[in-house]
């Protein structure tokens, strides 16, 4: 279900497109979206392979479900790990391995699997998709377009969609 509804992008552009065809452009924008940074806000699992002292992820986590650690390759059961036993580093990007924990390791087992949340970024996320559907919208497939004494440059299209989506990944270190 995209994050923007059909009256939230009426209120953000000015178009004359039909609310079928604004409804797909909505759509598409949201599909880009996922396809690019993942789901909206959803639980994550991901299965990372150790052997140093950080594991890094790719969104930031707001919190964890579970962290089980398979220490050796053949390990099929796997520990599950406790708030003791890492540290959370980097605005939740990063996952440092304790020494100090209840499991004690410096370093991260062979391969450890992870279910999180992710932070939130609806509000990004709104953004993006609304400035995606407005490209959409306004796509002329012209560099410039000029009558008389009227002349427009157009953004080039590909490299502003990829713009656009890249500015999901962007985020701060605490």
């Amino acid at each position: 279900m995209a994050l923007v509804t059909l009256a939230q992008a009426r209120e953000h552009l000015e178009t004359d497109l039909v609310d079928a065809a604004l409804t797909r452009l909505i759509d598409a924008a949201d599909a880009e979206i996922v396809a690019f940074a993942g789901a909206h806000i959803s639980a994550i699992t991901t299965l990372l392979y150790g052997g140093g002292e950080y594991l890094y992820l790719t969104r930031p986590a707001a919190s964890f479900t579970s962290i089980t650690e398979y220490v050796e390759p053949s390990d099929l059961t796997g520990t599950l790990l406790v708030a003791t036993d890492y540290r959370v580093e980097l605005g939740g990007r990063a996952i440092r391995r304790l020494a100090t924990g209840t499991n004690k390791s410096s370093e991260w087992g062979d391969r450890v699997s992870i279910v999180y949340i992710p932070v939130a970024e609806s509000e990004r996320r709104i953004r993006v998709e609304l400035d995606l559907v407005r490209l959409f919208a306004k796509y002329e497939a012209l560099k410039s377009e000029g009558i008389g004494d009227y002349e427009a440059d157009h953004l080039a299209y590909d490299p502003e969609r990829i713009r656009l989506l890249q500015s999901l990944l962007r985020f701060v270190y605490a």
